[in-house]
């Protein structure tokens, strides 16, 4: 039988065998709604490899840098002005970055 795949996210299609530890952590502690398939197997490649999901090493292993440059492309992208949005989106957008990339900068 092979592996299960991450079905969502940024590692969606890859077997759960292959994507970091830190990140599966993440996943069962700040993922709301997850299938209780998905979570047992999620759980079960962790104990495999002995990581505690709750535990310290965990917690800052996770990047929210990429997921940051993601977001605000995708804005961008929808409401800049010279692509038919409007100045005060795109204010409300960087505003919305900056303040966003300060407070992951004092929580990490």
């Amino acid at each position: 039988m092979l592996p299960p795949e991450m079905p969502f996210g940024k590692f969606r299609g890859q077997k759960l065998t292959d994507i970091p530890s830190s990140y599966l952590a993440w996943l069962i502690r700040e993922c709301r709604g997850l299938d209780d398939e998905l979570r047992a197997e999620v759980l079960a490649v962790l104990r495999k490899r002995g990581v505690d999901a709750s535990g310290p090493e965990c917690r800052a292993a996770v990047s929210w840098e990429p997921l940051v440059k993601t977001w605000y492309a995708r804005l961008s992208l929808q409401f800049h002005p010279d692509r038919g949005g409007n100045h005060q989106a795109m204010v409300a957008i960087n505003a919305a970055r900056e303040l966003l990339v300060a407070l992951l900068r004092q929580a990490g």
